[in-house]
């Protein structure tokens, strides 16, 4: 594979050029092409680039705008076409990852919801958000389904974070097989701290893959079948039974490289909100800041080989995809 897909999210969560939420990685060049959605209405509040997914010939992403407590929405780009249309979600709120589940039908984490939503296609248009799994009690989720639905994007004011919005944190979805695999960073049960509290579960058994994590993300099962994940706050990268890896930074996004014998994981220049001194202050290990977003190779013995700097085109990355031949910029 000569090409992958990457989104990257806002450091500080201001909007921003439309154009760089997504692009495509050129190994041999280390150049980015960014994917053009300037000329689309109502991309001027555009925030965070985030899951990505393929659906039939269909390339989807989730985006989220300045006001991420309130709406969310889905890119598709019909790789055949060329033809982009961008729906707007009253439902699925501050949507994370993403996942095909069969032909016309993704499922999405609602972050902000406590939930994964089902999200059904029609020619590249969102025609249906419906609940497909919920993690809060039953009077919670009541709650958010009088506050939440039925709303139109006008009708809604901004309102600040309450017990009944993002308790968990469910960010990345992931369909295997018959199974279907998620990341959150407090698991289960309700309100379970951050640190060292996330977990990789099984999200139709409710089994635990992987526990102990601090702020996961990207669950991931490899060609081996082994099971994969980002343990981000610790910095490191996470393949089951067999090795952990220290990254540079916060890790999110994995791209499995067969033909070069390993994994691509996203790494961020991860900020953190200090409420003593009033501003974003970025995390990161050893003496340097980083100076961006990167991507770090890592073998499937979990050796740490080739880096590639994307600092000139954003500071964190959500995700990778796999590259697919298509009408992405006509």
């Amino acid at each position: 594979m000569s090409k992958i897909v990457i989104s990257f999210m806002s450091q500080k969560g201001e909007a921003r050029n439309p154009n760089l939420l997504f692009g495509i990685l050129n190994f041999k060049s280390q150049k980015l092409e960014p994917i053009r959605l300037d000329h689309l209405p109502n991309t001027n509040n555009f925030c965070h680039g985030m899951g990505m997914c393929y659906n039939d010939d269909y390339f989807c992403a989730a985006i989220i705008p300045i006001r991420e407590r309130l709406t969310s929405n889905l890119l598709t780009i019909n790789l055949k076409t060329g033809k982009k249309k961008i729906s707007y979600l009253y439902f699925s709120k501050a949507i994370h990852g993403i996942t095909s589940l069969d032909k016309n039908r993704l499922l999405v984490n609602a972050t902000q919801n406590d939930c994964v939503v089902e999200l059904c296609l029609k020619e590249g248009w969102v025609v249906t958000e419906d609940l497909y799994h919920h993690f809060l009690a039953k009077e919670y989720w009541e709650e958010i389904r009088r506050r939440c639905c039925d709303l139109r994007q006008d009708q809604i004011i901004y309102r600040g974070p309450t017990y009944i919005d993002d308790n968990y944190h469910n960010n990345s979805v992931f369909k295997y097989k018959n199974s279907i695999f998620a990341t959150m960073f407090r698991g289960l049960p309700y309100m379970q701290g951050v640190d060292g509290g996330g977990a990789m579960f099984d999200l139709r058994s409710g089994r635990t893959v992987i526990d102990g994590l601090s702020q996961p993300h990207t669950a991931f099962i490899d060609s081996r079948e082994n099971f994969c994940c980002c343990n981000s706050s610790a910095f490191t990268f996470i393949v089951k039974d067999k090795f952990i890896v220290e990254l540079d930074g916060y890790t999110r996004g994995i791209y499995e490289d067969q033909e070069k014998g390993g994994y691509w994981v996203g790494i961020s220049a991860y900020r953190k909100y200090n409420a003593k001194l009033s501003k974003w202050i970025e995390k990161y290990r050893g003496d340097q800041p980083l100076k961006g977003a990167r991507i770090q190779f890592i073998d499937y013995e979990g050796n740490i080989g080739d880096t590639i700097e994307l600092a000139q085109y954003g500071k964190e990355i959500f995700d990778l995809l796999p590259f697919r031949e298509g009408g992405w910029n006509k």
